[in-house]
């Protein structure tokens, strides 16, 4: 008789262990990402296209966001006659360009640049 009460006991253990394990899993969430925002950046002929001056916002599925400066790559094939080795806009690079960017290998969106003529 004890031996059933006991193997009884431990087996309703085990089943309520079980479900709260089973019902903390489903209300776990996975944040995702809702969207990027990259803002305009607005340069003069001369300056240094510096890649770290660009703002880029991550909006989460949970109502947050985040600053993106890692794992970022800018396709500067636009800018490929108007930038030297160094990434110094030419004298003649003024006008309006448009930069794709990419976070992880994945497009995120697109870089309004605008270069201002130097005065």
């Amino acid at each position: 008789m004890k031996k059933i009460i006991l193997t009884s006991t431990l087996i309703v253990i085990l089943s309520v262990f079980a479900f709260t394990l089973i019902g903390c899993a489903d209300k776990e969430e996975t944040v995702g990402i809702d969207r990027f925002e990259i803002q305009e950046l607005v340069l003069t002929e001369g300056d240094t296209f510096d890649t770290s001056k660009v703002v880029i916002d991550c909006y989460k599925t949970d109502g947050t966001t985040a600053k993106v400066t890692n794992n970022l790559t800018f396709d500067k094939a636009a800018l490929e006659t108007k930038i030297d080795a160094e990434d110094v806009l030419s004298e003649n690079s003024a006008g309006e360009y448009t930069i794709p960017v990419y976070h992880i290998g994945m497009h995120i969106g697109d870089l309004k640049l605008t270069v201002k003529v130097k005065r």
